[in-house]
């Protein structure tokens, strides 16, 4: 509220999303009931079963995963396929929700329910670049598991399940595979990075985001990257939002 009459107007809306969100939980937007499921898992997974594991470990420690559970937890329990995408240092768990054909979360989506969201990029970054000169300061933040910062709503659990060794496990934050996780998210990114420019006076056409990446960028003499990043990552640190990687550079 401090800062509301500070931000873009026509991101208001958006930041009222966010707490919407964060106080009841996302909506899933869906048009009808859909019915259980129980979809296998890619074969792919199999391969790296063990980081798989591991990683499903991690969601139930960090509190965004819930089970095992050795029989199915809730009524009506869709059991999704999962796909895992291997990174350097660990398999980012994808959650297949457009299967199957017919009757899919993601064809189950309201039309319109979510913004369609636009994103920076390398050529719009070069622009403030220039305009901030020889010298300039520039700095990257991003978040640690970044969608798992929103809950869903309890209704909606149901629909976020899946299967692992026997076990059924429920996704409890929003997850990668649903059309509505980008919107969902950036609007709480944008929330956060309005608050951030408006206590640090960052000028913000100076930065860009493109989902929980946000890297920003000011004239040398200025210290204006300094003080932004500063009250970015304590807004962070506040909120229990954790970092990921950071990069400052001259």
């Amino acid at each position: 509220m401090e800062v509301r009459n500070s931000i873009p107007t026509e991101t208001i809306p958006w930041c009222e999303s966010a707490l919407s969100s964060l106080k009841e939980g996302a909506a899933a937007f869906q048009l009808k009931t859909l019915p259980s499921l129980n979809s296998p898992n890619a074969a792919s997974l199999l391969e790296h079963g063990e980081r798989v594991t591991d990683t499903i470990a991690q969601g139930i420690h960090k509190g965004f995963i819930a089970g095992p559970f050795s029989s199915i937890p809730l009524a009506d329990f869709r059991s999704n396929s999962m796909n895992g995408i291997l990174q350097k240092d660990k398999i980012r768990l994808v959650m297949d929700l457009s299967r199957p054909a017919g009757s899919s979360y993601n064809e189950n989506i309201q039309p319109n329910s979510s913004r369609k969201v636009s994103m920076s990029s390398p050529r719009q970054f070069s622009f403030s670049l220039l305009e901030s000169g020889p010298g300039a300061i520039f700095s990257k933040h991003d978040w640690c598991d970044a969608y798992k910062n929103i809950p869903v709503k309890i209704e909606d659990l149901r629909l976020q399940g899946f299967t692992w060794l026997d076990k059924y496990f429920v996704e409890l934050s929003l997850v990668f595979g649903s059309k509505n996780s980008v919107a969902a998210f950036d609007n709480l990114g944008e929330l956060i990075l309005n608050i951030a420019c408006c206590k640090s006076n960052f000028p913000r056409h100076l930065t860009h985001r493109t989902l929980d990446d946000v890297p920003v960028v000011s004239p040398r003499k200025s210290g204006l990257t300094k003080k932004f990043s500063h009250m970015y990552k304590h807004l962070g640190s506040s909120l229990n939002i954790k970092n990921g990687s950071g990069l400052s550079q001259e």
